[in-house]
């Protein structure tokens, strides 16, 4: 397989003087891939809180303008006709992206764990069991509706392909090694449990985003909040987030259990940011602010419950920060689809409302892109689109602008950084499983 490496590009446009900044790219050249370093357990929290997370937002707003500035003289014959919103997702990417789709696609990356998923609903309603039965009954709503079970997928995947790689000899895991399968992968007791606290920590969090949205349907069905009202929805919500503590201190990890606490801290940070109006009078603040605010929301839980599965399988710090990286930026790609498809999407296909970010005040990506063209989007998202008109308008300008077709190359983008990093990982059917989960984030249409 032909790998490319993180930024691919960048370098040669630098050279060229596409940009000048030096805030990005110290000296005009790039970090180390991954930039390794011997960490502690403290360290890499403070990683987990932003460290890492302020270089990579760095890095895709070059790359988003480099893509800019190579299509600019395309962008400005386009300004004034309509772009509609069904753009074809099957071609998008580079020529080594797609080759690596191609490579992997026979493998399903939920088929492939499915026997280890099969398990998790069980154990969930175990760890939710409560002697208050409205807790538990409201948990179990939640629950009994099936989800994609994408986050618990994704450590599934990463335990699976890191337990080819070699295992430290002071690291942990502190329970027994499970049994190797035929092709050499392995799961460790802890690593499942750790995909189920994932999906705990991301169910509490939808409960509480529900009551801030005001959000009448989830998954297709109504809302905790809309059945059993917003005081018992917050309660349940905290309910998960108490059980999901507990089990992370079950285990006995005290790095891991450092780096997952900072995550439900990075879930409050994104909220907050999402909840106060983004309209820098620059395109590059207002796309930071969003990546950093996706991040906290999004991305966040998904590379450091990736990095987790890693430290839990007592793998090298290569190998966690593979995981950490694949996590993060298949998070940030999930996030800007998400935000792409309450353009595109139905409220039936979607599972909830469509519009439904811009209705309730907040400017996801294609709004910010389009507002490069149509500044007048500036001013409606600093009232959070409460004018008479705002929200049409708003629409229309996304959809007469180029801006979902710009927001999906940077989904694209981190695609392809994703797709580097699980390539670095030992050659297995859960690195291609790994590597399809990345095209179908961004080809999905729910």
């Amino acid at each position: 397989m032909r790998k490319f490496s993180l930024m691919s590009g960048a370098v040669s446009s630098l050279q060229n003087g596409i940009l000048e900044s030096d805030d990005i790219y110290r000296n005009g050249l790039p970090a180390s891939k991954f930039s390794l370093r011997d960490e502690t357990a403290s360290s890499t929290a403070a990683d987990a809180n932003g460290d890492q997370h302020t270089r990579l937002v760095q890095q895709l707003l070059m790359q988003h303008r480099l893509q800019q500035a190579s299509s600019q003289s395309n962008q400005q014959s386009d300004d004034h006709k309509t772009t509609t919103t069904t753009t074809t997702t099957t071609s998008v990417g580079s020529e080594e992206l797609s080759a690596a789709f191609a490579e992997s696609r026979h493998v399903d990356p939920f088929a492939i764990v499915q026997r280890d998923l099969s398990s998790i609903s069980h154990s969930i309603r175990q760890v939710i069991g409560s002697d208050h039965p409205v807790l538990e009954t409201i948990a179990k709503y939640f629950f009994d509706t099936q989800g994609k079970r994408f986050r618990p997928t994704l450590v599934l995947l990463c335990s699976r392909a890191a337990s080819l790689t070699p295992v430290e000899s002071t690291g942990e895991p502190t329970l027994p090694m499970a049994v190797r399968e035929s092709d050499g992968s392995s799961l460790l007791e802890t690593q499942q449990r750790l995909s189920e606290i994932t999906e705990l920590i991301h169910t509490a969090s939808l409960l509480h985003d529900d009551v801030i949205d005001d959000a009448e349907t989830r998954r297709g069905v109504k809302s905790i909040n809309a059945v059993f009202g917003n005081k018992l929805a917050i309660l349940g919500g905290d309910f998960l987030l108490a059980r999901a503590s507990v089990s992370l201190a079950r285990l006995r990890s005290l790095e891991v259990v450092e780096i997952m606490s900072i995550v439900i801290e990075n879930l409050v940070k994104g909220e907050v940011m999402q909840l106060k109006p983004s309209s820098s009078a620059t395109l590059f603040d207002n796309v930071d602010t969003y990546l950093s605010k996706s991040y906290y929301k999004t991305a966040s839980l998904m590379a450091n419950s990736c990095r987790s599965a890693a430290i839990l399988g007592g793998h090298d710090a290569l190998a966690a920060e593979i995981c950490y990286e694949y996590g993060k930026y298949i998070g940030l790609a999930f996030q800007i689809v998400d935000d792409l498809l309450d353009f595109e999407g139905s409220s039936d296909s979607l599972g909830k409302p469509s519009l439904n970010d811009i209705s309730h005040g907040i400017a996801t990506l294609p709004v910010l892109l389009a507002s490069e063209q149509y500044p007048e989007l500036l001013d409606m998202m600093e009232r959070k689109f409460k004018g008479s008109t705002d929200v049409e308008t708003a629409i229309w300008y996304v959809q007469r602008s180029n801006a979902i077709e710009r927001a999906r190359t940077l989904a694209t983008a981190c695609a392809e950084n994703a797709v580097a990093a699980a390539q670095q990982l030992p050659d297995s059917d859960y690195k291609h499983a790994m590597i399809t989960l990345v095209e179908r984030v961004i080809n999905r249409s729910h």
